[in-house]
């Protein structure tokens, strides 16, 4: 099974947020939040200071044009 090594991220798990880590998946589990190093083989991605939301919800948009204006 081959890793990804998630780096550069900005990782919020709903409590606490983590700015610039790493994050480790393995089989889309992650196994490990911090770690300096990337497994053996892992692919490594740069996530460019984006923000990864592990577990914490499904982003949704629901348009909300004239029922909104009138609530």
């Amino acid at each position: 099974m081959t890793a990804t090594h998630i780096t550069n991220a900005r990782v919020f798990d709903g409590t606490h947020p983590l700015d610039a880590t790493t994050l480790t998946l393995e089989g889309g589990t992650i196994t490990a939040v911090g770690a300096p190093d990337a497994p053996r083989d892992a692919e490594v991605v740069d996530a460019k200071g984006g923000f990864l939301l592990p577990g914490t919800y499904t982003p949704r948009w629901t348009p909300c044009a004239r029922r909104c204006a009138s609530a």
